[in-house]
């Protein structure tokens, strides 16, 4: 027989423990998309989520229904591109986004984020002029690059990866705590980089992806969201209550057990 003290000393326990422990959730979508909001041309295919069919003018993203704290978070995620329009020349590129609110941005080089407001990682994979970093175009050649901002068109951190349209999935980590960013392609590190004056707030965590004269099919599947520990929500007040009645009762248990 558990000794009430037992008990007691375990829902303590339990309480210091929902409190501290970190969020972490996988989504693979071969279930569907319970829990998220598909905005624009984004559809569910195959047990991924297409952002973009391989047409002109698309923009599509998916967001989480819940708002949660983006202090300190790791994420990750594989990403597909594939048939692209003029070759490896595919359009436009995707972003894996935090923003104050869900929804769907401006198409082309917008990469279906701007309009937002947040922050996002884009993964582009066509030149676009006011949008991209000039050394990202060589030669008349576009050149894929992985960037950090609240704006596509003025990002603050950038590098460039290998080509992404070739019909084959990439897997993507960002690991983010406070402002520092660091952004892994295919295991290797591209980012690492310290946003002045971050502040977390409560942000919708998605993707947002979009094509314009030239496309691509994107897809996102397999994401992965930690919210670390130093940013999680504390329990609902009716949780609260609810266990402290039950502390509150095996206490008074106690007591009567010790008068008797």
């Amino acid at each position: 027989m558990i000794k009430k003290y037992s008990i007691y000393n375990l829902i303590v326990f339990s309480l210091l423990f929902f409190s501290t422990s970190s969020f972490a959730v996988l989504y693979d979508f071969d279930s569907g998309t319970s829990g998220f909001t598909l905005y624009g041309d984004a559809i569910v295919n195959s047990g991924s989520i297409q952002l973009t069919a391989p047409a002109i003018g698309q923009s599509g993203s998916i967001f989480l229904d819940t708002a949660l704290n983006a202090t300190s978070f790791s994420a990750s995620f594989d990403y597909w591109n594939a048939e692209p329009r003029y070759g490896v020349y595919g359009g436009d590129g995707i972003t894996f986004a935090w923003a104050t609110s869900p929804g769907i941005g401006g198409g082309g080089g917008e990469l279906g984020f701007t309009g937002l407001n947040g922050y996002m990682v884009e993964f582009d994979t066509y030149w676009n002029s006011g949008y991209d970093p000039a050394d990202t175009l060589y030669n008349g050649d576009d050149t894929d690059h992985v960037a950090v901002g609240t704006e596509v068109s003025s990002t603050l951190a950038y590098a460039i990866l290998p080509e992404m349209e070739e019909n084959g999935w990439h897997h993507i980590d960002v690991a983010f705590d406070n402002g520092l960013i660091q952004v892994a392609f295919d295991g290797i590190e591209y980012i690492n980089y310290s946003i002045a004056d971050y502040v977390g707030f409560d942000a919708y965590f998605g993707f947002t992806g979009s094509t314009g004269a030239s496309f691509s099919r994107q897809l996102i599947d397999n994401f992965d969201l930690t919210i670390n520990q130093s940013s999680e929500p504390v329990p609902e007040p009716s949780t609260l209550l609810l266990l402290g009645g039950g502390l509150a009762g095996l206490a008074w248990c106690r007591r009567k057990r010790k008068k008797a």
